[in-house]
């Protein structure tokens, strides 16, 4: 959920790049027994592809993968 979309260059040379679009409004998730949890959560569709620096690149592939956070806690 903090990074929708980016590129990391990997050690040989390539980049891999992400983009992500969230497909569910975002939820708490359920605490243990009982209750909320700690953390938002959300489903979002991803999607990534590897080009490579020769040229080449690698067709994309998607994906849907959890996002979550832990909220903040107000003490009292």
């Amino acid at each position: 959920m903090v990074n929708p979309a980016g590129s990391i260059r990997i050690p040989d040379g390539d980049t891999i790049r992400w983009s992500s679009t969230a497909v569910g409004p975002m939820r708490t998730n359920a605490g243990f027994p009982n209750g909320d949890g700690a953390f938002m959560v959300q489903v979002f569709r991803v999607s990534v592809s590897i080009e490579g620096r020769a040229g080449r690149s690698s067709p994309p592939l998607s994906f849907e993968r959890m996002g979550w956070k832990r909220m903040t806690i107000e003490r009292g």
